[in-house]
């Protein structure tokens, strides 16, 4: 079968037992509540492909896990991207506390999609240089970032 004609079953079905339900429990004092109940539930047995459609977007994954490459060329654009997004945090840290450098570059190094270090490499300006201890400390101290100094 189909989804369609699993579908008309499905409602089928369901208006069957809301009447068969209805006739059992005849006019009473419950037949309003009754009516009401069996109308969502015939309800939910005709929104329930969309209901499917909308639960199985949110299963969607982003690659293949039998495609490495995909995955890895995703990780390694991930990555690039932080470590871009790093190298501008550190100019602006640096410029916010005065300190000009000639040259930033963050690196993220990771084992099985864990970080396990984030490291940066500076070229500072000569007169900045006898400040190399104060720069890293305050990289380390404000984004957690070892800092690597270079002449």
């Amino acid at each position: 079968m189909d989804g369609a004609s699993v579908w008309a079953a499905g409602i089928i079905s369901a208006c069957g037992a809301a009447a068969i339900c209805k006739m059992l429990i005849g006019k009473t004092n419950l037949s309003r509540t009754a009516d009401l109940v069996f109308g969502l539930f015939v309800l939910c047995a005709l929104t329930m492909p969309v209901v499917n459609i909308a639960s199985s977007l949110g299963k969607l994954e982003i690659c293949d896990k039998n495609d490495v490459s995909v995955c890895d060329d995703i990780i390694m654009l991930e990555k690039e991207t932080a470590e871009k997004s790093l190298t501008e945090l550190v100019k602006k840290t640096l410029k916010e506390n005065n300190i000009e450098c000639e040259s930033c570059s963050v690196s993220i190094d990771s084992e099985n999609d864990e970080i396990t270090d984030i490291s940066c490499c500076l070229a500072l300006d000569e007169e900045y240089m006898e400040q190399k201890a104060m720069v890293c400390e305050l990289l380390l101290s404000r984004l957690g970032i070892r800092a690597e100094i270079i002449v």
